[in-house]
């Protein structure tokens, strides 16, 4: 029989190496991540807390304390949504959900005149659309509070005062939780122009995490350490190599703790994380930053938008961005002496290659030729690592042998 599982219980699904103390409040945390990106951000979860994280396909589960859940959230760069589980059990059909749902003390997380917003994902035989699913939820809720007080929450999906999300699987099971992040956590809030195909800010962090920025960085300030992106778009890698060091500013992780009509909060442990210092994870003072981290790009209006994301990020006296073609000018003279870095770049494809023009960039139909880049790469940047994304398939035209390479999704675009 299943049961539900309330704030201060464990995760079903994590058997605890210690016990925790006697009056230690846990909330059972579903961590989700973009795919492919599962081990970063489990690496990244247990550099930020000390608790058992236990990977998934699709993230990462962990019981946390309130202030450690609000900490993940504000500080990690890899999660997409960060989610309380309230309720798992069986739900293969209508009626099943619907009992599931309501063995749930409403009265714990929503007032009875509030709003709240239900999303869902997953099909069994019976519940084949989301849609449905969402309303035999809202039903039961509804239901609830209206056979206890005649009054009953309403349904906002603009400014709920929660947000709800139901997983179905296949076999019929169904896991209820709260939404204890607000949105999708790689809408940052520095970035206003993204330009042409922007790299999505959880994935560039991710593609810095497995290339051993963390690592690279914590070399300083004993050692100078240098970050380029020869072809950086609007200064996503950039300006996330830069927020591996500093953290988010303040006024950007406050606006990522969603669910604020939650009446489960822990007020106090909220107030501490967002009171905490937004630092890095990698030991280095930002002001004691002994490295250069340089973005350019050939297209002047990139580089405009480059600047002014990294001024909204609060990283701008940490990063330079310059108009440059990368064939013309495949180094700046800055990395000059620098034997230890990171060459990382989200390399055109597809509709990016349009407003480049030239043999060099190649065309829309054909991939640009990187071996002369590459040469001269090897020589100004020797003995640096290197992280490169490239479209699917296109691997097998790179000009140089590489380590490991790393399935990924972009928006729907492999690479």
């Amino acid at each position: 029989m299943s049961t539900p599982y309330p704030a201060s219980m464990p995760h079903p699904e994590i058997e605890r190496e210690t016990p925790t103390a006697a009056f230690e409040i846990t909330w059972p945390l579903t961590v989700v991540s973009a795919p492919d990106l599962q081990a970063p951000l489990a690496e990244e979860i247990r550099s930020l807390v000390t608790a058992k994280v236990s990977d998934r396909p699709f993230g990462v589960l962990l019981d946390a304390t309130p202030e450690q859940a609000y900490k993940i959230i504000c500080d990690s760069l890899i999660a997409g949504h960060v989610y309380v589980e309230l309720i798992s059990g069986q739900g293969e059909n209508a009626d099943e959900l619907y009992q599931l749902v309501q063995r749930v003390d409403w009265s714990l997380h929503l007032a009875e005149e509030g709003y709240f917003a239900i999303s869902a994902t997953g099909a069994t035989e019976s519940l084949r659309h989301t849609g449905f699913v969402a309303t035999r939820i809202k039903d039961a809720i509804v239901d609830q509070f209206r056979d206890r007080s005649g009054n009953r929450p309403s349904i906002d999906t603009d400014q709920p005062d929660i947000r709800l999300h139901c997983h179905l699987t296949a076999s019929g099971h169904a896991t209820l939780s709260l939404e204890l992040s607000h949105g999708s956590l790689h809408r940052r809030g520095y970035r206003i122009d993204g330009g042409l195909a922007p790299l999505r800010e959880t994935l560039a962090a991710g593609v810095l995490w497995r290339a051993r920025w963390p690592q690279l960085a914590s070399l300083m300030p004993d050692t100078e350490v240098g970050l380029f992106d020869p072809m950086c778009g609007s200064g996503t890698l950039v300006i996330e190599a830069a927020l591996r060091l500093t953290g988010l500013p303040t006024v950007l992780r406050q606006q990522r703790i969603g669910s604020p009509g939650w009446l489960g909060h822990d007020l106090a442990a909220r107030q501490r994380a967002l009171n905490a210092a937004p630092t890095g994870i990698t030991g280095v003072d930002p002001a004691q930053f002994a490295g250069k981290l340089i973005g350019q790009d050939i297209d002047i209006e990139q580089i405009i938008a480059a600047k002014a994301n990294a001024e909204r990020a609060g990283v701008a006296h940490l990063v330079s961005f310059r108009e440059a073609d990368a064939w013309a000018e495949p180094c700046p003279n800055a990395f000059e002496g620098i034997t230890h870095g990171l060459l990382v770049s989200n390399l055109p494809y597809g509709h990016r290659l349009d407003i480049t023009g030239g043999n060099a960039y190649g065309t829309p139909n054909s991939a640009p030729d990187f071996s002369t880049l590459t040469d001269q790469w090897q020589v100004c940047l020797n003995g640096w690592h290197w992280a490169v994304l490239l479209a699917e398939g296109e691997g097998k035209n790179w000009p140089l042998r590489y380590e490991r390479a790393f399935p990924m999704d972009q928006s729907g675009i492999a690479i």
